[in-house]
């Protein structure tokens, strides 16, 4: 149990890593893309609130470790394998329409590159969301078992 613990706790400092450093890829696809400074920095904004959420999710989960099962841990663990695949799905996608940005007219990459950074933060949200819900489940699960033993 205290190996998969320490896993979990691996993913997660990965995952903020990765959410830390995300905003600045945005802008800087999002200036390749033709975006202007304000359309860029509403996503990053939205973004913002995605590193919240991955924080407190990791909170959360560093003040109650002990009370989750094996079961609910390896269900933990999964989840945050998962948040790695819906990272690097953005980021291909992204760097896709960077690189063929020459070759669509100006109005379609501009229209898309708002649209698909909006659609990224939303992308990113859901196995954040996911977790977070897993985790306080799991929690409160965990706790009403106890509860019940004694």
């Amino acid at each position: 149990m205290k190996d998969l613990i320490q896993s979990i706790e691996s993913r997660f400092q990965t995952l903020i890593t990765l959410s830390i450093f995300f905003p600045s890829l945005i802008y800087y696809l999002g200036k390749v893309t033709g975006q202007t400074d304000a359309q860029v920095a509403v996503v990053v904004l939205q973004f913002g609130g995605l590193i919240g959420a991955v924080l407190l999710d990791y909170i959360i989960f560093q003040s109650n470790k002990h009370v989750f099962s094996p079961k609910w841990l390896q269900w933990i663990d999964k989840v945050l394998l998962w948040s790695f695949i819906f990272f690097a799905a953005p980021i291909l996608l992204l760097a896709a329409l960077a690189s063929v940005k020459s070759a669509v007219p100006q109005w379609i990459a501009n229209v898309t590159g708002l649209t698909l950074g909006t659609l990224v933060v939303i992308i990113l949200a859901i196995p954040v969301i996911l977790e977070l819900v897993l985790i306080i489940f799991s929690m409160l699960s965990e706790k009403k078992n106890q509860k019940i033993k004694k």
